[in-house]
């Protein structure tokens, strides 16, 4: 009795270890397993590729969810004449035409990608093959392809100088900074065209008022006078809180050379002014109080307006010439300070004279802020450095007009 239930109970057994395997109606119990789920979605790594004759691209199918059962893609060319695709995606371009590759899953999802093949253009030429382009601002380059069949063919984009002119992967090109760059356009057969591109600053002056216009935005400046103090001319070396003033107005913080010079006690103006801040008290007699003269002192003030610079005091000349003109192509203002070097018939002001150097053109010329008014100089950079700025010696620590020595330099905005 006892074995019979014992074979009989080892018989069950078997039977649902079988209907395990096979399901019921003796077929595979995969296809009801919760978690081999069917594909979802497929999508490919591109819809449309246009290709060279003869040359190959390699699409790749995204299945979801992951892991998807029955996940195996087929690929399909609807005209083999024009493009044929492997097993495993690849692309190859086999004559003039279009075409569509097609994706499929074993649960019948799709995914299709476009494929147009041309012929090697002959000839390839731009919308443009010289132009000037104001800073800040974009051109789309254009590139026309002959024959026609080859119309379509990709064109990789290269500017000789990123720093000046960038061009992206549709021949959008931008002006950086002062400056010409070409900008190459070729096709993948070598057939190329070029286009010059000058990126040029663009100013306009308006009474006391400057407007420049370069990769920065427009930057407004309005030109303050030694003489706004309020008192008449400021004879102790107003010049910098003058030129800290210039420079301010075009961070749109409009405090004339007065408000910065008086440096009232009141907490409510005492991040204006590097004085207050530092605690340092004139060493200068009379009514002209408290005026600093130094670049490090400007800086100072410049900070604590929240205004980022660097502040230069000795340098190598053919260096600070290069640092100057990059620095203002880019659209910053430099601050400077001059001696009264009189050279070729020139002299820019007195002994330690504070000027704002706003732009600079493509001939070098630059644009200045100086004694109320804003102009175009007709002396270049390398010029002003040369002959009429005036680096600073020893320590770099004296606010005022107290030591000399201390007080030259430049200041880099921005």
């Amino acid at each position: 009795m006892g074995k019979r239930l014992s074979g009989k109970i080892f018989r069950v057994f078997l039977l649902g270890l079988l209907l395990c395997i096979l399901g019921p109606g003796g077929r595979p119990a995969k296809a009801y397993a919760k978690n081999a789920a069917e594909p979802e979605s497929i999508t490919l790594n591109e819809k449309t590729v246009t290709l060279l004759k003869g040359r190959k691209a390699v699409l790749s199918a995204k299945i979801l969810p992951a892991g998807a059962a029955g996940a195996k893609v087929q690929w399909i060319s609807k005209d083999p004449k024009v493009a044929k695709v492997s097993a495993k995606g690849r692309i190859t371009a086999v004559s003039y035409g279009e075409t569509k590759i097609v994706a499929r899953t074993e649960n019948g999802l799709r995914a299709v990608c476009k494929v147009r093949v041309v012929i090697p253009p002959k000839k390839l030429s731009l919308n443009y093959t010289a132009v000037s382009l104001t800073q800040g601002k974009t051109l789309r380059l254009r590139a026309s392809v002959s024959p026609a069949r080859a119309a379509g063919a990709k064109i990789r984009w290269k500017s000789s100088n990123e720093k000046v002119v960038s061009v992206d992967s549709s021949g959008n090109v931008t002006a950086l900074s002062q400056g010409t760059a070409v900008i190459f356009a070729a096709a993948e057969n070598g057939v190329n065209a070029s286009c010059v591109v000058r990126s040029v600053m663009q100013y306009k002056i308006s009474g006391r008022t400057l407007a420049i216009t370069s990769a920065e935005g427009i930057k407004t400046y309005y030109a303050y006078s030694q003489k706004d103090y309020g008192y008449g001319w400021c004879r102790s070396y107003g010049c910098v809180t003058t030129a800290v003033s210039v420079v301010a107005s075009s961070y749109g913080k409009y405090y004339t050379p007065k408000e910065i010079h008086d440096a009232p006690a009141s907490a409510a103006y005492s991040e204006r002014y590097a004085v207050i801040k530092m605690g340092e008290a004139s060493t200068l007699p009379g009514w002209y109080g408290k005026a600093a003269i130094s670049v490090r002192t400007a800086s100072n003030i410049l900070t604590n307006m929240g205004i980022k610079n660097k502040a230069v005091y000795s340098y190598d000349r053919a260096e600070a010439v290069e640092e100057i003109r990059e620095h203002l192509k880019a659209g910053k203002p430099v601050i400077i300070k001059a001696n009264n070097n009189v050279y070729n018939g020139l002299q820019l002001g007195y002994p330690h004279h504070a000027i704002v150097l706003a732009g600079i053109d493509e001939k070098d010329h630059l644009v200045c802020v100086n004694r109320g008014s804003a102009y175009l100089t007709t002396y270049t950079l390398s010029t002003l450095l040369y002959h009429h700025m005036t680096p600073a010696s020893g320590k770099y620590t004296a606010p005022y007009v107290g030591d000399l020595k201390t007080a030259g330099g430049y200041i880099l905005i921005g």
